[in-house]
């Protein structure tokens, strides 16, 4: 089906041979190599320095150009790192799930049962070596379903106890690997449960929410609120407000070097009374009493 240049629109097949061939190989994926992540907060700085400093101590930066230094610093960094930062393994090489000894051992008895089945001719029905393989599949699933349960279990007994932001995107992500799949119920407010993923990102996206948004409790008590707003109010009216000369008191104690003290000053570290004040106590909470009533009376 040729067509002329001028038809080549986005509707019409345009076929153009080219005077050129290109050769083309067929090279094998590379195999997915273990990563880790460099965790630099929990980087012993002292010891950072120290390698770093003998390793460029070590290197002759004189008889090099710029980009083999460049080259040679970027090398030593590399290194220094990879020996004294700490790491942690984000991808492995092989299966996602690394299985258990336990589930090991399974999986090695379920490929046993069915090479001995495999061997016989794949025999059907009630054979012996048939009920064996299926037997070991089971007992192999039953497995993984508990160790996979346990694991589940786990997670959400840590996020009922620490619920940071990163279990809460953990269980996000977990969630959302599978959409068929419903993860263990969440009891919200002791009546209702979230049992589908989408409900448990809501339970959630609301729960962090309302702890991040300033809010009352419906529970808590006006008055009581209004009260202890009122005391704290008039306490610092009091202690603002009441200036005074501690030989008010009684002019045969010694006086203060400030000629005016405020309340505090005399009820908590006056050195005046500093050996005295707890014999006189009830003389100094007349004397606070007769200035509440002044202020409250007002």
């Amino acid at each position: 089906m040729l067509q002329a240049p001028i038809n080549s629109s986005s509707h019409l097949p345009v076929i153009a041979n080219l005077t050129k061939r290109l050769k083309t190989e067929v090279k094998k994926g590379k195999k997915s190599h273990t990563t880790y992540k460099l965790l630099w907060e929990k980087t012993d700085k002292k010891e950072y320095k120290n390698v770093l400093n003998k390793m460029i101590t070590a290197y002759n930066w004189n008889d090099s150009d710029v980009n083999e230094k460049v080259s040679q610093l970027t090398s030593i960094l590399h290194k220094t790192a990879d020996k004294v930062v700490p790491k942690k393994l984000i991808k492995l090489t092989g299966f996602k799930n690394k299985a258990s000894p336990k589930v090991r051992q399974l999986i090695q008895a379920s490929k046993q049962k069915h090479r001995e089945w495999d061997n016989a001719g794949r025999p059907r029905n009630n054979h012996i070596l048939f009920v064996g393989k299926k037997s070991a599949k089971r007992a192999l699933r039953r497995q993984q379903r508990k160790e996979a349960a346990i694991e589940r279990e786990q997670f959400l007994q840590r996020l009922e106890k620490d619920p940071n932001d990163k279990a809460f995107f953990q269980l996000i992500k977990r969630n959302q690997s599978s959409i068929k799949s419903n993860g263990p119920e969440i009891l919200i407010d002791g009546v209702k449960t979230a049992k589908t993923p989408s409900s448990q990102r809501e339970t959630f996206a609301d729960y962090f929410k309302n702890l991040a948004t300033p809010q009352e409790n419906p529970n808590f008590k006006d008055e009581l609120l209004t009260n202890s707003t009122n005391r704290c109010n008039l306490i610092k009216e009091v202690s603002k407000n009441s200036k005074f000369n501690q030989a008010d008191i009684d002019p045969t104690y010694p006086i203060c070097k400030l000629e005016a003290e405020d309340l505090q000053h005399l009820l908590t570290s006056c050195p005046a009374y500093r050996h005295i004040r707890k014999y006189h106590l009830q003389q100094i909470n007349e004397y606070v009493v007769s200035k509440i009533e002044v202020v409250y009376g007002k």
